[in-house]
């Protein structure tokens, strides 16, 4: 399906190969008994999410062994394979076309079908199980049933895949069957058709030995370490951003009341992680050449927030599959997941073949200079206007809301102290006492001026149509 083929990018220049290393044939996974993978996507193993296997247990991308000559069944009848449409190939970035037979229900298709299978609307998905929409969607609202249904839709259509590996090289003008099986030279990958870098291995077996003891091609990317933390909060990479990293010191993006259970905190706190990572990654030093690069170094970690604060929402369980509102909200949990993931590697590809780095933060003991304000033509200057000068007014005691407002930064600073989530400084404190005090010097001095206007008034009447106040001298 070119359409489909064209979504995946070719792969970051910045990922090199690894190192070929020798295969441990106790890490292998076999199939079951009727040559069976059953196929899942583990939103949590990765920043794109893993494959995983029932007959593999809890392995993330595991080395798969198929024995060479038999014929083996990748099921994708979860809902989690939705938008990963599975392919195979001799090299970890690049699927081949005859390698695979694709089936829905049982019945074959061709590979345009499957791909689109996965990630088409709903309507196409319901023409290609023989259901029409009328039919399903009842007396439902179309549109909420278009974003309730697809991945269910996608699980329930019965897709799956089957690989042969021979030594044979096939004709496809004689035999179809043929023409999909390639001599077993190297080992073979099962990748995503759309998500770039969640490619595995295949090591061919031949009487219950490998043909190749060293794991070779090379894969462009390890799988993802994922920190502690980051499994607790069904993230990945924010580890190093919680409070006690001290990288975003005075940003609160999380607030608290007091009342909160455990579990709310625990999320609370993935959140506040999560946000100081995207705060902290978008501070970007401004491209000279080319604007389209500084708004790619924002919007990646913008995008990377957006996926961990899905799987983070989705971690907690608390949506509720038999909930119409939950279900719609589950599907866009997995529509931001896969979506802006797939965005992320459009971004990062542009910025590879033009030659820029991913990301380029300004690092805060780097000693940058922030960006200078420019004049605009409605404010002729940004310079700052100098401070009033103290009025003989200036003594009076501030209204009581004033000198509320005044000692509110001293308790907010000893709520901080004792724990609270808001962080305030003496800095801002101080800006909110000056304008309290400005604020008091105009309000007086409106009174004045309010005073002596009336003691014109009360001597030379001023004609009825002019406005009060009109005159600026005091």
């Amino acid at each position: 399906m070119a359409a489909l083929k064209a979504l995946k990018l070719l792969p970051t220049l910045a990922l090199l190969p690894h190192a070929a290393t020798s295969t441990n044939t106790a890490d292998h996974c076999f199939a079951d008994s009727s040559n069976t993978f059953h196929v899942w996507i583990d939103p949590y193993a990765s920043e794109l999410g893993s494959w995983k296997f029932l007959e593999c247990g809890d392995t993330a991308m595991p080395i798969l062994a198929i024995e060479k000559g038999v014929t083996y069944t990748f099921e994708q009848f979860d809902a989690s394979d939705w938008y990963h449409p599975l392919a195979f190939g001799t090299e970890p970035d690049d699927d081949a076309d005859d390698l695979s037979t694709f089936y829905m229900n049982g019945v074959q298709i061709d590979e345009d079908d499957y791909e689109a299978g996965f990630v088409v609307a709903r309507e196409a998905l319901l023409g290609a199980s023989g259901q029409s929409q009328d039919e399903d969607e009842g007396e439902g609202d179309e549109e909420e049933d278009n974003n309730e249904d697809r991945r269910r839709l996608q699980a329930a259509a019965g897709y799956s895949v089957t690989l042969t590996v021979t030594d044979e090289e096939g004709d496809a003008e004689e035999d179809a069957d043929e023409d999909r099986r390639l001599q077993a030279d190297g080992d073979f990958f099962y990748m995503c058709n759309v998500h770039n870098y969640m490619a595995g291995r295949i090591k061919v077996y031949e009487d219950g030995v490998p043909l190749h003891g060293e794991d070779t091609p090379s894969l462009l990317k390890e799988p993802d370490v994922v920190s502690e933390y980051d499994k607790s909060c069904g993230t990945v990479g924010v580890g190093d951003y919680t409070r006690s990293s001290g990288k975003c010191p005075a940003d609160a993006f999380i607030c608290t009341e007091g009342d909160e259970t455990p579990e709310q905190l625990l999320f609370g706190e993935c959140m506040y992680a999560l946000d100081c990572h995207m705060n902290y990654n978008m501070k970007s030093i401004l491209a000279n050449s080319d604007p389209i690069v500084t708004f790619i170094h924002q919007m990646i970690p913008h995008h990377v927030n957006a996926v961990n604060m899905a799987k983070a929402l989705l971690k907690t369980d608390t949506l509720d599959s038999s909930d119409e509102g939950d279900r719609e909200m589950e599907h866009m949990m997995w529509a931001i997941i896969n979506g802006q993931n797939f965005q992320i590697h459009q971004m990062q590809d542009y910025l590879a073949e033009k030659s820029y780095a991913e990301s380029d933060v300004c690092e805060p003991d780097a000693g940058f200079p922030s960006l200078a304000p420019s004049p605009s033509p409605g404010s002729p200057t940004l310079s700052p206007a100098p401070a009033p000068m103290a009025a003989p007014v200036a003594a009076l005691t501030p209204p009581p809301a004033a000198a509320a407002a005044k000692s509110a930064p001293a308790a907010s600073s000893s709520s901080s102290a004792g724990g609270s989530d808001t962080i305030t400084t003496t800095a801002s404190g101080n800006i909110i006492a000056t304008i309290c005090v400005v604020a008091a010097v105009f309000i007086v001095g409106a009174f004045v001026a309010g005073r002596r206007s009336a003691q014109v008034a009360g001597k030379d009447p001023a004609p009825a149509s002019a406005p009060p106040y009109e005159t600026s001298e005091v």
